[in-house]
């Protein structure tokens, strides 16, 4: 029911833009979560989604916190990174951004769109890419 109510979700809001329904999956999430006495995984798969949800709209220090919590679920969920990454470029916090890109392409060399961001933050911090 939790992977089915995070998946709705993200179907939902990150897709679709339908945020409020969203949210209401992700409250049925959470409640699944709770019931099975946590879960790391579904946990961190949760707070991804309702960081890219916060990330559209424009709430980029609650979407940093959501990957951030995420990080702290499992250090190597690099789509965690990739976000982090994305948020802090946002918040036009480059040099942040560069290294959550590194932590990106170091637990997951073939995430393309890691090395796109990686090059869009050395470009913002003056780098010639």
């Amino acid at each position: 029911m939790a992977r089915n109510a995070i998946e709705l979700a993200w179907l939902a809001g990150a897709l679709q833009w339908k945020h409020d329904e969203a949210r209401t999956w992700l409250a049925l999430a959470d409640a699944a979560i709770e019931r099975l006495g946590g879960d790391a995984e579904l946990q961190g798969d949760h707070d991804i989604t309702r960081g890219v949800l916060a990330q559209q709209e424009d709430r980029y220090e609650e979407a940093l916190s959501a990957f951030e919590q995420a990080i702290r679920l499992d250090p190597n969920y690099a789509l965690a990174y990739y976000n982090k990454g994305v948020a802090l470029e946002n918040l036009k916090r480059y040099d942040e951004a560069l290294v959550a890109y590194e932590q990106t392409i170091r637990f997951n060399p073939n995430f393309a769109l890691a090395y796109f961001g990686k090059g869009n933050a050395l470009n913002k911090l003056g780098y010639s890419v």
